[in-house]
């Protein structure tokens, strides 16, 4: 291999033993934050009647994003969101690669019999090589 100033490079490779669930329980505890922010924000300094959103006319309860809805706490969450944002994003890629990876080595036999299953109630005669 070889680099931009065309010097001989060692080929090498970079392995890195990670459990992206970490990741999950951080956006979780971020968006937990993020919700226990608004919803304190919005008790304290909202005056308004909470039964009069869309979503109280439409469901008749109040989802949990109205405590996100209004101003301070609109602003406040706008600030936070990226805690839980951020870190789901990246568990939901590591999460990809890490199947992927396990299905790369070798697919799991659950897969296969499912596979064989789906196929045989769709009329379509299942290879029986598997």
């Amino acid at each position: 291999m070889t680099d931009t100033s065309r010097k001989e490079t060692g080929s090498y490779a970079l392995t890195l033993r990670f459990n992206p669930e970490i990741l999950r329980t951080v956006s979780f505890c971020g968006l937990i934050v993020t919700m226990l922010t608004g919803y304190l924000l919005t008790s304290f300094f909202v005056h308004g009647d909470p039964t009069q959103t869309a979503i109280h006319r439409l469901l008749g309860f109040n989802h949990s994003c109205n405590v996100i809805d209004h101003e301070p706490s609109r602003t406040v969450s706008a600030m936070l969101w990226p805690f839980w944002e951020i870190p789901f994003f990246l568990y939901v890629v590591f999460n990809f690669l890490r199947v992927n990876d396990a299905y790369r080595n070798e697919p799991p036999r659950d897969y296969r019999r499912l596979h064989f299953v789906r196929t045989w109630s769709h009329g379509e005669i299942p290879n029986t090589s598997i």
